[in-house]
């Protein structure tokens, strides 16, 4: 735990498009899946890589249980490329990304 600025840009700007992939491809199933998927992710730094994910659970408090979306997330999270924990060693983090929050669609011109 700490000072997690330094995951922010790497997960807005790596992680969500894949979340949102994974998001779909869980839609084409399950088209009213919705809620807070809440994730606990233990991150080890590597003076070689940066951060490795050392785990990744469901949060005790998630309300997303779909084994393929997570399945998606975790192989996407895995696979991005992260900085290395400020603090050096490990890190740990809940990410909680909300699922089915799709922007309303503008209302209709009225005449």
């Amino acid at each position: 735990t700490g000072n997690h600025a330094y995951l922010a840009r790497v997960l807005s700007e790596d992680l969500l498009p894949l979340v949102h992939e994974c998001e779909a491809l869980a839609r084409e199933h399950h088209p009213d899946l919705a809620g807070l998927l809440n994730l606990n992710v233990e991150i080890l730094g590597d003076e070689d890589i940066g951060g490795v994910i050392d785990s990744l659970e469901p949060a005790p408090d998630n309300e997303v249980v779909d084994p393929g979306l997570l399945e998606c997330v975790r192989e996407s999270l895995l696979s991005t490329t992260l900085p290395p924990p400020d603090q050096g060693g490990r890190d740990a983090i809940m990410l909680s990304l909300r699922i089915g929050a799709e922007p309303a669609a503008p209302a209709a011109p009225r005449h």
